[in-house]
């Protein structure tokens, strides 16, 4: 079974990500290279911090927050 990207479509080959394509009839496994996926986390660190910052945000204008 070849492993393909889900986002760039490389294809991963004898343990190196190449930008080969795959074949008709092959079957495919979708995941993501270690770039990608890298990216993602990232994204999903930045949301996060995101999300983090406004809850923080709405307690302390609540008047919830430490010396209220």
């Amino acid at each position: 079974m070849v492993k393909v990207c889900c986002v760039c479509r490389k294809i991963k080959q004898e343990g190196q990500w190449l930008g080969d394509k795959v074949s008709i009839g092959q079957k495919v496994s979708h995941v993501y290279c270690p770039s990608c996926f890298n990216d993602l986390m990232d994204a999903v660190d930045r949301y996060a911090l995101q999300k983090w910052s406004r809850s923080v945000y709405m307690v302390i204008d609540a008047g919830q927050g430490p010396g209220a």
